[in-house]
């Protein structure tokens, strides 16, 4: 049994990550014909690690193979444009710790795809390569120039050559801006963002930055309600067959999601914290005893409350897959874990009870005595959780979601009775304060 479960859970966690690895989609774009007119298909869309040399995409005439040689560029409305072009560049690697003592002059020339990072005025593309990230710059429509970083090791000491600083500054005064960001350049390092955050800077209102459709850290809140469901039939002191109702409880919390797919905004991890609470109670009644003789019986007939609450502290983990990124309204599955952990100093089950006892024994005339009285039947543990599935829908900045967290044992009654298990259905609204999706 707990081989099965074990299974079980390795799937369900699984299963989000094996949807992540395809996360390839064809989306609305376009690509520009050598004739400079723009053509409009479906772009096989990938979150590639570096600039990619071919292109898969399906026109009216079928499947296409778009090459930088061949084509002007291509994109993908909404999320990402490419242009083609032949460009020479340094192809040293600026990363890591093997450098030569020089700057190294070795150059390459080769037709890319570059990625626009920021339209303007001044044009910013980028190009990754297995070696290294080079930016590349346009001025007013001229020709593509490198922004030139190097660097070396002289000793123990690395010494980098700001080429770039020197051309950004250029670009600068040619504008009249010199002077009142002249210490803004020289802090700006050889990375995507210093680099979008200064275009925008140089360009003004000309400037049309390209963000990624998604990424990073996306903060959120949530509210909603959630079911605190029971599945386990127990019995307490007297009464049998006993079952606890499900308990609503209303929910709010936090969380943050990460974007794996920037592109694509298909697979996403998460943690969430949140707060609920449940109390429940179930009421039976009824007459146990023995008889054996008119002389020798006994007959108990009582009446019993069990009860019980607790509040929590859950904390979830998750991952996402988003199945159509590209529309408005998009649909989402979950899986994950979900795990509980009570605030309550005292979250045992009780049973609360009063009996009326008839009986005789050894011929004895008959007697009636009355008792009552209070006793834990179940210590619940102070964390406890199991496997979490869900989905949900997204619109802009706001979800809709329900989740699911199976039921976990959490205890027996009595001790050594029945398996006590607590589970959760929640349906819940979210805010996310991370970068509009559209």
């Amino acid at each position: 049994m707990n081989t099965t479960k074990s299974w079980l859970m390795a799937l369900v966690m699984l299963f989000p990550f094996s949807l992540m690895a395809k996360n390839i989609k064809l989306l609305p774009g376009y690509y520009i014909n050598q004739q400079g007119d723009t053509v409009k298909c479906n772009i096989e869309l990938r979150d590639w690690s570096k600039n990619p040399s071919v292109v898969e995409a399906v026109g009216n005439n079928g499947s296409l193979k778009l090459k930088p040689e061949e084509t002007k560029g291509f994109g993908v409305y909404g999320l990402v444009d490419y242009t083609s072009a032949q460009v020479t560049y340094h192809n040293a690697m600026i990363t890591g710790t093997n450098f030569g003592e020089k700057f190294s002059d070795k150059m390459e020339t080769a037709w890319c795809f570059l990625k626009l990072l920021s339209k303007g005025n001044v044009e910013l593309y980028e190009l990754k390569t297995n070696e290294r990230i080079v930016f590349f710059i346009s001025d007013h429509g001229g020709t593509l120039s490198e922004l030139v970083y190097r660097v070396a090791m002289k000793g123990s000491q690395l010494v980098e050559d700001h080429q770039y600083q020197q051309t950004l500054l250029a670009l600068f005064i040619k504008e009249g801006l010199n002077t009142k960001y002249e210490e803004r350049i020289a802090r700006t390092e050889y990375k995507e963002n210093d680099m979008i955050s200064l275009m925008k800077l140089l360009n003004g209102s000309s400037n049309k930055i390209l963000y990624k459709k998604s990424g990073g850290i996306e903060p959120m809140i949530f509210a909603g309600g959630i079911a605190y469901i029971f599945p386990t039939h127990f019995a307490a002191v007297f009464s049998s067959d006993n079952h606890f109702p499900t308990s609503v409880s209303p929910m709010i919390g936090i969380g943050m999601v990460y974007n794996l797919s920037p592109y694509s905004g298909k697979a996403k991890i998460g943690l969430s914290a949140a707060y609920s609470s449940y109390k429940v109670s179930d009421d039976r009644s009824g007459v146990n005893g023995w008889f054996s003789s008119q002389n020798y019986y006994d007959t108990t007939t009582y009446k019993e409350h069990t009860f019980g609450s607790n509040s929590f502290v859950s904390l979830n983990l998750f991952a996402t897959y988003v199945l159509n990124p590209e529309s408005k309204v998009k649909y989402f599955l979950k899986g994950g874990m979900w795990y509980s952990f009570s605030v309550k100093k005292n979250p045992s089950m009780y049973t609360d009870y009063k009996t009326t006892d008839v009986g005789t024994a050894w011929g004895l005339p008959p007697h009636t005595w009355e008792n009552s009285g209070e006793k834990a039947i179940m210590s619940v543990p102070k964390s406890f959780g199991n496997i979490l599935v869900g989905g949900g829908v997204i619109f802009e900045r706001s979800q809709v979601g329900v989740d699911y967290g199976l039921p976990s044992f959490t205890g027996r009654f009595n001790g050594t009775g029945t398996k006590f298990k607590i589970g959760t259905l929640s349906l819940a609204y979210g805010y996310s304060f991370g970068k509009k999706h559209d």
